[in-house]
């Protein structure tokens, strides 16, 4: 069983030099993959850092429109940061 994870607010932001999508602390995991991978880049106090076992996941956050709706987002095949960012990152690419 995967651990209970804490809701939190946080920007969503589009990063057209991303190659895939990257939930944070701001996201729900709707399913994980039981995929990893392991990344580089995530760390802005030290952009060589390597970061093993990242989860790839099914993972959901909420827009709030102008209009006042709410939308829920659903990205699948993104990484999981989690506790390592607390904002997401949106590939435009992959959006599409």
């Amino acid at each position: 069983m995967k651990a209970q994870q804490k809701q939190a607010s946080g920007p969503v932001k589009l990063d057209s030099h991303a190659d895939t999508c990257c939930t944070g602390s701001n996201c729900i995991i709707v399913k994980y993959t039981d995929k990893t991978c392991n990344v580089i880049g995530f760390n802005r106090d030290n952009p060589d850092d390597k970061l093993n076992g990242i989860p790839i996941v099914q993972a959901a956050t909420a827009y709030d429109a102008l209009s006042g709706e709410t939308y829920i987002v659903v990205l699948s095949q993104a990484l999981y940061l989690g506790n390592h960012s607390s904002y997401s990152l949106l590939c435009p690419n992959q959006l599409r």
